[in-house]
């Protein structure tokens, strides 16, 4: 996509003229300030702490009107590398959890 065209989506986003947005990875670590956002849904596997905290931060940041905020993390448990990523996430959200993070409940 054309810088410019994601600089229109995103200026969207910030009037909140859109109820969904679905980003990959690059227009979501690039200064993806939305904090109106409270919903995510993690469905490329990483298990790079960085990128997962950032995701998961940027979801969390409080805003007026805004309730709550989850974040929906989909693991395939049928691929090894896959479970594998999905265990080191679950590390990253209790280290959270530890300091403090409002982080959501797991369910199976």
């Amino acid at each position: 996509m054309r810088l410019q065209k994601r600089q229109e989506i995103v200026e969207r986003l910030r009037n909140k003229e859109f109820q969904v947005i679905f980003a990959t990875n690059p227009l979501a670590e690039e200064g993806l300030d939305l904090p109106h956002l409270d919903r995510l849904f993690l469905t490329c596997p990483s298990r790079n702490k960085r990128k997962v905290i950032q995701a998961v931060g940027r979801i969390m940041r409080p805003c007026d009107g805004k309730e709550d905020a989850i974040v929906f993390d989909f693991i395939d448990s049928e691929v090894g590398i896959l479970e594998s990523q999905a265990k080191s996430r679950r590390r990253m959200y209790e280290e959270l959890r530890q300091e403090g993070g409002q982080i959501f409940a797991e369910r199976q």
